[in-house]
């Protein structure tokens, strides 16, 4: 983990600490498949450690086998049989990579199991960009997974989106707004006009940085970069994309059976031009 990398990926000193539980399932994969390599991508603190298990991070705990991002795995391709990625990918600035990457290093045939979070409120470790809905989730893996389910297991139970949601909101009011947050049914909260509930302290005095964390989106606006400098490396990777989709394109002529119909007719052209 290099500073140049910890700068990109905008990773602390010292991170939060993310510690779950594998649950029965991964350990009873374990025992099952003794002879599988499993690999967990953001792994967090774990309370158990398995040779068969190599566990990666963006920091150092105890149980970390690799410091590394999930953009760039530096593992060979085809080396595990296994890959778990359990609520890591909205912490990650570019997921498709990280997507990318756990393909990559998944053997032909291995299993991939990502828990992705949609409807859940901001948290950071260290940083948090990216929920999804489940067709996010599959549309990150049906390039290179036949997607066998995306179902909502009941640790992803709305129950729990709603309830994390009020408790941030109530938790973040001064006492009184709380008090009348608390006090409201749930019947009064669906059936009040929301311009109306807008005008409530439960609302006027909530935080900015509470508003934030269970918003239902944000504005963003830019202003585009100038200088030869930017527009320099951008016409350099754009060139370079293209020699790359260049060289893919010769390398399926080539491949085709065309191609080695037409070889002595090419042949005697290029001895004509010479």
């Amino acid at each position: 983990m290099t500073d140049a990398i910890r700068q990109e990926f905008h990773i602390p000193p010292f991170p939060p600490i993310s510690a779950h539980n594998y649950g029965g399932y991964i350990a009873g994969l374990q025992k099952e498949h003794p002879d599988w390599m499993f690999l967990d991508v953001g792994a967090g603190l774990r309370d158990t450690v398995t040779e068969q298990m190599v566990n990666v991070d963006v920091f150092p705990a105890l149980s970390t086998d690799v410091v590394c991002v999930g953009e760039n795995l530096p593992f060979a391709d085809a080396q595990f049989d296994f890959v778990l990625c359990a609520a890591t990918l909205e912490h990650t600035k570019r997921p498709w990579e990280v997507a990318a990457e756990i393909c990559r290093v998944l053997k032909p045939g291995g299993i991939v199991r990502i828990d992705y979070p949609f409807l859940q409120p901001v948290h950071g470790y260290p940083s948090h960009y990216f929920n999804a809905t489940p067709e996010g989730n599959i549309s990150l893996f049906e390039k290179w997974c036949d997607i066998q389910y995306c179902i909502v297991e009941d640790h992803f139970h709305p129950i729990h989106a709603l309830r994390w949601m009020m408790e941030d909101w109530k938790n973040s009011l001064p006492d009184d707004a709380k008090a009348q947050f608390g006090n409201m049914r749930v019947d009064d909260f669906l059936s009040s006009p929301i311009p109306d509930m807008m005008q409530q302290p439960f609302c006027t005095e909530l935080s900015p940085e509470a508003k934030k964390v269970i918003c239902a989106g944000s504005t963003l606006e830019g202003v585009k970069k100038q200088g030869p400098q930017f527009y320099g490396s951008l016409r350099e990777e754009h060139l370079a994309q293209e020699v790359q989709q260049a060289r893919r394109d010769v390398e399926i002529m080539r491949a085709s059976s065309s191609w080695k119909l037409t070889a002595p007719l090419r042949k005697v052209v290029g001895l004509r031009r010479k």
